[in-house]
This record gives structure tokens, sequence and C-alpha cells, in this order.
């Protein structure tokens, strides 16, 4: 019997690999094999949005949870945009105020 969802995996399993844990080491303790680590960082593009969380300042947690929570939804196209639209709300405006901290020099810029 699964105690957490295969979302709930994928979150916590990219949240490791952000930490920079190896995928042996993600596998074992998210409980999954190290094939399906390695499927879940191509399929969600992992590295990539490590490198625009470097980029950009802003955690690029958000994508990777529009991707997983949208899979989990698809049975209802209405849920699927609402939520595409509040992702997106969301990564807009974590890009304004990374400007604006780095603007008045609260952060170092990249």
């Amino acid at each position: 019997m699964r105690i957490t969802t295969l979302a709930e995996e994928k979150k916590k399993a990219f949240k490791l690999y952000s930490e920079g844990i190896t995928q042996k080491e993600i596998a074992k303790t998210v409980g999954v094999t190290e094939k399906s680590i390695l499927a879940w960082k191509k399929r969600y593009n992992w590295d990539k949005r490590l490198k625009e969380e470097d980029r950009d300042g802003c955690q690029s947690t958000f994508l990777v949870l529009s991707d997983i929570d949208r899979e989990a939804i698809l049975s209802n196209p209405y849920a699927a945009d609402s939520l595409s639209h509040a992702i997106s709300n969301i990564n807009h405006n974590l890009k304004v105020i990374h400007q604006i901290l780095t603007e008045n020099q609260l952060i170092p810029k990249p």
C-alpha cells in the first residue's frame, strides 16, 4: 500500500536533486527505482529548471509542480487551465520580486 502519492514522491525527488543528492540516494529515500528517478529527471527537465533557477534567482519549483499537478488532473481541463494560470502568475511575481531586490541591492546581481 502506497502511503504517499506519486506526485508527492516526484516533488520530494526534485527537491533532493536540487540539493545535490545523488540519484541513487534519492531513489532509496523516495522508495522508487533509480530508473524512475532518471525518467523523471528527463521528463521534467530537472537540469534545465535548476539552471533557470540559478539564472533567474527564483525557485523553479513551481515550474516542475505545474507539470506534476497538471498530470494528476488531466481528466479535468478546467482545473488544469486554472492551475497553469495560477502558477504562471506566481512565477511572474517571483521574477518581479527578484528584480526589485536586485535593483535595490538587497541581493547580489547574478
